[in-house]
């Protein structure tokens, strides 16, 4: 019964599910709808036709109440969003669809991704009138999504024709302010030109961009470098994210105005000091930089975060990494090869004794099989110590694939500790050009089986293998023609020969997933290659002390594990304690930020707002006590209060931070609920105010208190909605106790979320006067008694500690009672609902303790 589930565990569920599981859990019922839909969400990717973004787009309009752009600028857009709307309708099919279940899907999208083939229809594959239509859609549909955090282009003069068709497209998309990654295939002048303008208009108020890819740029004049400027253009905006930047992809640009340098190309030393954060660089042209030889300073800068480094060959990288002090220990290293005749040995040697030791990924492309046939794996065995993940891929084209292995013996990597190979090679070209579609690639040949089964059997560590073939068309290479992946499975001794080893065909998602793992190219620790939701999964997991000493690894981990470390808060050791966690709470929220200066703000604390991770926060023990007990000459015990009060210091900073807690579920102040009330007159408001507040446990309560929670309850115009109450250790006479009364005080809290309570705990109640008052109200017409209502419904547990009560009332009032626990209950002489004598009913208790 798919309805008795929990909310978490019906999200753990849809978040293990894959895209199409998830499509069809949507068209189930409703209720699956809204709760899969928002995984579906997340990752976003276009790459078939215009209609299915048009159809997205038109989604997040619809549901987000917004209407699309005005596009006067271009009176055929009009024209062709209609016509679109209608087949979108038409395909829908009238009264028979409910999309409009879900409130503002844009929050739910994550990262957002277009190929070429999304801005083309279907039929034909034409420019014009597409972008006139998307431009605008997209702007308005990338303005609903706040939570966007990656966006990518992997289509050539994309984003340079919607800037043509839309400059606001540009300043909408920088505007998201979680915004954390830009890829894009090309940038024209006009995409270069907006992306200036955007960066003015934020009048000083920097980016904070992670990640800059542009990999193919121009400039007017096609023959020129396109020069980044730090005031204009692209170069203003790399330059305004340069705190935050990480990773940084270089094509054939000039980089030195950014760094006010005098010529359009810069030093390697301008480069390192602008980016000192960088742990991924991809570097095609080395002409981006100055020859260190003609520059009289010294060259020698650090980069101490650099973990990943692609480069053309062996001569880019040297030229690179040799001024670099320390020598960085880089993770992974991606050279795209080059010709046999450019090999030379003082280019390689710094890279295989300086880089190759830390190296964990390996990438290399070999252009020709002489190339390939020359490479000394013997000599670069000796260095690749640490080497986990190697991607090979052959340029050259092979009638079969076995040839690989004449030109790559498998003995030559025997000595490499690798455990995931992956392989690739062109086959002959083929007579279409036609992509070929899952379905229609084999999923091994014989060829690609005897590759694997070879490098399996030579590398004795070797775990996985996947192998990939392609076909080339016109000089280029299309869709795997063929792509298998294996687990190594080894039996007996891995030196025997071949019958000892396994190969097992693993599904694509699998491999996919297992390549993700290996081949990480910008992590920089093992555990940076945790997907998020792995890394969610194992600190729930954790206990207090480990997610504790995981805040103190790195700022990333920090904000990662802190979330989990406040979920459940729980401090009883001193008062100090409580003050230090309530100064977290307030000193980070957002309106405190916004009022202190940069100087007053603490680097380590760099999560925003961390009260709204709070879910259940109990303060007891010597957090809360305001006396303590000393032990006279005599041996009397005597009790002292203490000065200065602590409860005096700690309330009106509790008050405060309980306000910054929107997501509290769960408070609970085990003493001296009577001083903190009677310090800060606010607490019980506050408190009583918050949305989703279920569960309140409260020592301590005195006339003053219960006052403040019954005027509290009254302010509550919608009725509170908590489930477990339990008031402890009241001060009440010890004749009469407190006087429960549904229009003040404790019974009026009691009497305002009557419908919802499940769990009720008493000390020192007198219920009777309570009962009458709830007897006698009106229902229907004035005057009317409600001798019918049942008016705690739901209550399931009932704990009664000194309390005068009827147990024919209790039997009356709480009818769905399971358990009843007495402890010095005392029997009012008359039940106010059944004046008779006779037994009174409990159908469903099961659990009954008396002391």
């Amino acid at each position: 019964m798919t309805w008795i589930l929990d909310n978490d565990l019906l999200y753990e569920i849809c978040r293990a599910c894959s895209a199409s599981t998830l499509t069809k859990l949507c068209l189930v019922s409703a209720t699956f709808y809204a709760t899969a839909m928002p995984h579906l969400l997340r990752d976003v990717t276009f790459s078939r036709s215009s209609e299915q973004l048009l159809c997205f787009l038109d989604f997040i309009l619809d549901n987000s109440g917004a209407e699309p752009a005005k596009q006067d600028k271009h009176p055929e857009a009009t024209t062709l969003w209609a016509k679109l709307r209608k087949k979108l309708a038409h395909k829908r099919g009238v009264g028979t669809h409910q999309r409009q279940i879900i409130a503002d899907p844009g929050r739910l999208v994550y990262t957002f991704e277009l190929y070429g083939k999304a801005c083309t229809t279907a039929k034909k594959r034409v420019y014009t009138n597409e972008y006139i239509v998307l431009a605008p859609l997209l702007s308005d549909a990338i303005a609903l999504m706040p939570n966007l955090r990656s966006v990518t282009f992997h289509y050539a003069s994309g984003i340079e024709a919607i800037c043509l068709c839309l400059a606001e497209f540009i300043p909408a998309l920088l505007s998201r302010p979680y915004l954390t990654s830009l890829v894009f295939h090309s940038l024209g002048p006009s995409a270069s030109q907006s992306f200036g303008k955007a960066v003015r208009s934020r009048k000083g108020d920097a980016l904070k961009l992670k990640k800059i890819a542009f990999e193919h740029a121009w400039s007017a004049n096609p023959l020129d470098d396109l020069t980044l400027c730090q005031d204009e253009g692209l170069g203003s905006l790399i330059f305004s994210c340069r705190e935050t930047l990480e990773e940084l992809t270089i094509d054939i640009a000039t980089v030195g105005k950014i760094y006010l340098h005098g010529d359009p190309r810069a030093t390697i030393k301008d480069f390192a000091l602008a980016f000192p954060s960088l742990h991924t660089l991809r570097l095609w042209y080395p002409r981006t930089f100055i020859s260190p030889e003609n520059n009289r300073e010294d060259p020698m800068v650090p980069l101490l975060n650099l973990a990943s480094f692609t480069a053309s060959n062996f001569a880019d990288a040297s030229s690179f990494l040799r001024f670099i002090h320390p020598t960085p220990k880089l993770r992974h290293l991606a050279l795209s090869g080059q010709s046999a005749e450019e090999i030379k040995e003082e280019d390689t040697h710094f890279v295989v004794t300086n880089i190759f030791p830390t190296l964990t990924n390996f990438n290399l492309v070999l252009r020709d099989a002489l190339e390939a046939s020359l490479v000394p794996w013997e000599v670069y065995s000796e260095s690749l110590r640490s080497l986990h993940y190697l991607c090979l891929h052959f340029d050259s084209c092979f009638r079969r694939g076995v040839q690989v292995l004449s030109i790559l013996a498998p003995e030559s990597l025997t000595l490499i500790p690798v455990e995931y190979l992956r392989v690739s090679y062109n086959l002959p070209p083929r007579a279409s050009e036609r992509q070929l579609s899952p379905e229609e690639r084999a999923p091994a040949t014989e060829g690609s089986y005897t590759v694997a089964s070879s490098y399996a059997t030579s590398i004795h560590t070797l775990k996985f293998v996947m192998v990939l073939e392609e076909n080339m068309v016109s000089g280029r290479a299309l869709a795997a023609a063929a792509m298998c992946w294996w687990k190594v499975v080894r039996e007996g001794s891995p030196t025997s020969g071949t019958g000892n080893i396994r190969l097992e065909v693993l599904d694509e998602a699998v491999g996919e997933n297992l390549r993700a793992q290996y081949g990480a190219s910008n992590s920089m620790a093992p555990f940076h290659d945790l997907n998020d939701d792995v890394l969610d999964e194992i600190l729930r997991a954790s206990s207090i002390l480990t997610i504790s000493n995981l805040c103190l690894v790195s700022t990333k981990l920090y904000a990662t594990a802190l979330p989990h470390l406040l979920r459940n808060v729980k401090i009883s050791h001193s008062p100090e304690m409580l003050l230090c966690f309530l100064h977290l709470i307030i000193d980070n929220s957002t309106t405190a930020r916004k009022d202190a200066t940069s100087d007053q703000l603490l680097p380590r604390l760099r999560i925003l707002d961390p009260g709204r991770y709070v879910f259940s926060f109990q303060v007891q023990g010597d957090a809360c006590e305001n006396t303590r007990i000393v032990v006279s000459s005599t041996g009397d015990p005597r009790i002292i209060p203490l000065d200065p009060n602590p409860i005096a210091l700690i309330a009106p900073f509790l008050t405060k931070a309980v306000a910054l807690m929107p997501n509290l579920r769960s408070m609970a102040f085990r003493s001296n609920f009577e001083d903190l009330c009677c310090r800060s007159t606010q607490f019980a408001a506050t408190l009583l105010s918050l949305p989703l507040l279920i569960d309140v446990k409260l020592d301590d309560i005195g006339p003053i208190a219960s006052q403040s929670l019954g005027e509290a309850a009254c302010l509550r115009t919608d009725g509170l909605k908590l489930k477990k109450v339990a008031f402890l250790s009241v001060d009440a006479d010890e004749k009469y106790r407190v006087a429960l009364n549904k229009s003040g005080g404790l019974g009026s809290l009691l009497f305002s979320c009557r419908e919802y309570l499940e769990v009720l705990e008493c000390e020192a109640c007198n219920f009777r006067e309570f009962f009458v008052g709830c007897q006698s109200m009106p229902r229907g017409v004035t005057g009317q008694m409600n001798s019918e209502a049942v008016f705690f419904p739901k209550v399931h547990s009932l704990t009664l500690f000194d309390c005068f009560i009827n147990i024919e009332d209790i039997a009356s009032y709480f009818p769905s009672l399971q358990t009843l626990d007495f402890d010095f209950v005392y029997y009012t002489p008359v039940s106010i609902r059944s004046p008779g004598n006779h037994k009174p009913p409990f159908e469903h208790l099961v659990s009954f303790t008396a002391y």
